[in-house]
Formats: C-alpha cells, structure tokens, sequence
C-alpha cells in the first residue's frame, strides 16, 4: 500500500488536473491524504467538487483536519502529513500543482521492492531505510514546452546531499523505515521534509535513482526558457540567495540539526563529515577545511566553486 501526501495552497488552478493524473496510476493500490494549508481561495472547494463526481476517488481519499485553518507553510504541512498518514509500506510526496505520467507510482515501487528482494537475505538490510526518486519534465504553465530535468550517475552517497538535493519532492518515494527514521521524536520546524528524508536515506539506508522521466513539473513560463538558463541568470541567483540571503544558514541550520539528532549513530565517516560542516567552529582549522574540502557536495564545478567563496566570506 502506498500512501500519496498531497499539501495545497491556492491552487484552485491546477488542483483537478493534479487529481485526474493521481487517479490515472497504472499502480491502484494506494490512498490519497490531503491536507489545506489554510487556502483563501477554492481550492478546497475544487477537490471536494472532484471527489463528488467521482466517489470511487473520494473513497480512497481521506483529508487531514486542519481545522483552525492554519498555515504553517509547506514544510510543515507535509511534516504533518507524514506523521498523519501512517500505516503504509511507502509513502509519495505530491505537489498541487504538477502532473504525474500514468506509471510513476508503479515505477517506484517496482524499484523499492527490487531492491528489498535484493538484499533481503542480507544482514546489511535490517530495516533498511530506502528512497526512490526519478527524473521530470521542466514545463512551462500550459506544459507545452519541456525539457528534461538533470540526470545523475553514480550512487548518491551522504557528502553528496549535505548542500545539495538531488531529489525533487515531487519525485520522491519512501519506505517505512525511512519514514520513522526521519519523523523521529523531535521538532521539524525549519527542516525541508524533501531534504531532510534524503539526508537520512544517505546516511543509513540507500537513494535509488531512477532516469525515465515521471512527471511534469509546471513552472512559470519564463522559468523555461533558454534566456533564464543562462550562467548569468544562476550567477545572479547564487548572489542573492547564498551571499546575501539566508539560504547558506538555513543550510547550516540543518546540518546542525542534523548532527543533534543523529550524530551518536551515523558511520563514522559521515560523522567526521558532520563534525567539519555542521559544528559551530569558528577556528582556522575548520575554515580552511571547509574551503578545501575534497568531497563531491555540489555535482557542477561551479556550484563547488559558489560554495567555497561562501566558506571563504563566511557566509557559512
């Protein structure tokens, strides 16, 4: 059974489309949770029209109350969701807005059930916690321009998600284990659900990837073209957000977080990792680590060049 975490917010747009390819999985064993982050427009309205008209959805659908009519912000809400939705053996992310192609859910699955047959027999797999993720189609609002997400080689192992997520939210699915291992008994608040769960596979389970693209992901028109892709546009982008914003100790805040929660029991390599990266020092030692770090944490040269001028200002 497979357990679809749908969060909305004013997205009356998009919110049925959404529905109609949920519904449209080759995969028909899973049921669909919905929680409102306190909309102010007809997004609820919508879904429950939907569901009206098609009552055998509406059967396999179940929302999470949110009867204050709170909003707590996506991270929250799917937070939320995680810990609501419980007694599944995988769970799926979903965004209101996107649309999912008919075989995205049974692909997953496939490839997390291969590989618990894999290693089933294997000492190593006692409750390993796995994630699958895919690649997508970058569209515009209408989805009549696409283009293919990046595309990874390699395993994915921990340094490789300490600052970056390879995995979109959207393309995420996990098992049980990883679900209990990354909802814990501790306070979510700041921590992005879809990195938060990558980190923990990486560091004591496995990250499957998986190609072929899933689903589309709708974009602002602009957001598509070739013109707003180019090395200046991701320069400009990288200014603001990680030398100016505050996107550089968010990340920290993670890490920090991370290293709290789990630091007694991850391997020691991804402990020594931790301890460069998530600590608080300020010593010389640690800078000039961090300027010369030797492991894969972006997958571009540009991005590992971005990250050490970060390290280099302080901005870390």
């Amino acid at each position: 059974m497979v357990h679809i975490l749908l969060s909305t917010y004013n997205g009356e747009k998009y919110i049925c489309e959404q529905l109609e390819s949920i519904f449209s999985q080759t995969y028909r064993e899973f049921k669909l949770y919905i929680r409102d982050d306190g909309s102010t427009d007809s997004t609820v309205k919508k879904i429950n029209q939907y569901l009206t008209r098609f009552p055998e959805y509406a059967a396999r659908t179940q929302w999470i109350p949110n009867e204050k009519h709170e909003n707590l912000g996506y991270m929250m809400s799917f937070w939320k969701l995680l810990e609501s939705a419980s007694g599944a053996d995988y769970y799926a992310f979903c965004d209101q807005d996107d649309v999912w192609l008919p075989e995205k859910v049974e692909r997953g699955i496939n490839a997390l059930e291969k590989e618990h047959r894999e290693n089933s027999s294997a000492n190593s797999y006692s409750g390993q916690p796995l994630l699958y993720f895919s690649n997508f189609y970058q569209c515009n609002e209408d989805l009549s321009e696409k283009k293919e997400g990046p595309v990874y080689s390699g395993n994915i192992k921990f340094e490789n998600v300490l600052f970056y997520t390879p995995a979109f939210g959207f393309t995420i699915l996990i098992n049980e284990n990883l679900r209990r291992l990354a909802l814990g008994n501790f306070d979510h608040t700041g921590l992005p659900h879809d990195g938060w769960v990558q980190k923990v596979a990486a560091a004591f389970g496995k990250i499957i990837y998986d190609p072929t693209c899933t689903a589309y992901y709708r974009r602002h028109d602009s957001a598509v073209t070739a013109n707003n892709a180019n090395k200046l546009s991701l320069i400009k982008n990288w200014i603001q957000n990680e030398i100016f914003g505050d996107s550089m100790r968010e990340t920290h805040y993670v890490l920090e977080h991370f290293y709290q929660v789990y630091g007694s029991r991850v391997k020691e390599e991804e402990k020594k990792l931790l301890e460069v990266y998530a600590m608080r020092s300020k010593g010389l030692a640690v800078w000039w680590r961090r300027i010369w770090f030797k492991e894969v944490l972006r997958p571009s040269v540009g991005g590992r060049m971005a990250l050490r001028i970060c390290f280099l200002l302080g901005k870390y």
